[in-house]
């Protein structure tokens, strides 16, 4: 696998960061079809790992498999993480580096062997899940027919004035979506707050269905895996 060329007309840096401020990396998929998004890291010299690119992971998560193997110390932390699987406790380690693009990161806080997290893209062995402690520091720009994700510091990229606006609370990005469907002839439309996930498929609605929406609902059978399960 290859990385993405990177560019940047200045290099700059925050905690932990370092890099230029706008670099491209290439995206993988399991099939041209595939909806899920993949990206290859480095963790060190001549050791690359795949990822898959989940924005609605407020943590990165690395398998039990690559934390031993790189000898990761963990411990019990507090709280729960909490996904589309229900919850589950989860033991933190911290991953020494991490190189995305040109872009190179330090001491970065990682769950180890999430329940639900899965263990490969197709017939490739997956390393783990890139959440938003990683994402919340760019710009992060993703051109699903071109498979490449920009990804730039503040400031330096221009935001199209059709952008919708996105509310991140330091843990999970939002946005105000209208969805639209129709009973029986008649259009019915609700207006939603949605998180923006990657790595989920389709748009997933939790709780009751919306009140203007009640008439299109049914009760579905398939299971939900993620996070917790």
């Amino acid at each position: 696998m290859t990385r993405g060329a990177g560019h940047s007309p200045s290099d700059s840096s925050t905690e932990g960061l370092s890099g230029p401020a706008v670099s491209t990396v290439d995206l993988w998929r399991t099939s041209p079809e595939g909806s899920k998004l993949y990206v290859v890291v480095e963790l060190g010299p001549d050791r690359e790992a795949l990822f898959m690119v989940d924005t609605g992971a407020s943590v990165s998560v690395v398998s039990a498999s690559l934390a031993a193997e790189l000898a990761l110390e963990s411990h019990r932390a507090r709280g729960e993480l909490v996904g589309l699987g229900g919850s589950s406790p989860w033991h933190k380690a911290v991953l020494p580096e991490l190189t995305i693009g040109q872009h190179h990161f330090t001491d970065i806080d990682v769950a180890v062997g999430v329940p639900g997290v899965p263990r490969s893209a197709g017939a490739v062995p997956l390393a783990g899940i890139l959440g938003n402690n990683i994402w919340q520091h760019f710009v992060v720009q993703i051109d699903y027919v071109s498979n490449e994700m920009v990804l730039a510091l503040p400031g330096n990229i221009d935001i199209p004035s059709t952008a919708t606006p996105l509310f991140f609370n330091g843990q999970h990005p939002r946005a105000t979506v209208e969805v639209y469907g129709d009973h029986e002839g008649v259009r019915v439309s609700d207006t939603l707050l949605l998180e923006v996930d990657t790595g989920a498929q389709g748009l997933v609605l939790s709780g009751g269905a919306p009140r203007n929406l009640s008439s299109l609902a049914t009760e579905g059978v398939e299971p939900l895996f993620g996070i917790g399960a």
